[in-house]
This record gives structure tokens, sequence and C-alpha cells, in this order.
């Protein structure tokens, strides 16, 4: 998700998390980020059943809530819920953070999970 072109795709303020989660966590270490924040998911066939709702678009951001299935014919409970935010940057929207809506029960915030993420491990060190 970091790679060299995710400042075609993400804030630079996001980019500028997953490398300083990247450096807190050292070498080879898997954190909060173990799977594609955009499926919610680390392996899939296919996105079903699309739907995206606009929601308040201001003039440096904008809202979008998306539900999808990963496979054909799921049932609802199966459907995952994202809320996803961008950010107008340099001309474009960008990513700004994702939320996994998918579990009520288990509620996963991109950005508050790596900036927790990023302090835990800050203290480890200390």
């Amino acid at each position: 998700i970091g790679g060299p072109h995710a400042g075609w795709y993400l804030h630079s303020s996001l980019i500028a998390l997953l490398r300083k989660d990247t450096r807190a966590l050292g070498s080879g270490e898997v954190g909060v980020l173990d799977g594609d924040p955009f499926c919610s998911c680390q392996d899939w066939d296919g996105i079903y059943d699309l739907r995206i709702e606009v929601g308040e678009v201001k003039e440096d951001t904008a809202e979008a809530l998306v539900s999808f299935a990963l496979f054909k014919n799921a049932k609802p409970q199966d459907m995952r819920s994202l809320m996803i935010t961008l950010a107008q940057e340099k001309g474009a929207w960008r990513v700004w953070n994702v939320v996994d809506r998918s579990d009520a029960k288990a509620v996963f915030d991109l950005r508050g999970e790596l900036k927790k993420e990023i302090r835990e491990h800050g203290r480890d060190r200390k």
C-alpha cells in the first residue's frame, strides 16, 4: 500500500503515517495493517454488489460509504462496509482515511490504529 505510486491514491499524511508505523515496528514485523484496507481482506476473487453512497462533500474533503461483497451471492451479514474519507491534495482527491465498519463490534479506523500502534511501539523502544 505504500509503494512507489501510493501518492497517486493516498494522501501524503496517510503515506507518512504508514512509513512512520513501519519504522516504529522494525524490519519484518506485521502491524495493524495486515491486509488490504480497501477491501478489508487479504485474498479475494472480485468485488460484487458494489454500492457507493456519497456523503458530505466539502471544499477539501468528501466521504463515501462503500459496501460490497467479496464473493457472489453473499448474504447481507457478509457484506463489507467501509467509510472512505477523501481529501484534496495538489488538485486531486486522495484517500485520507478508511474506516472498516463491517463488524460493529470491531470497527477498524486505519489512521487511528496506525497512530495507536506508533505510540505503543515508541514506548517499547524507550
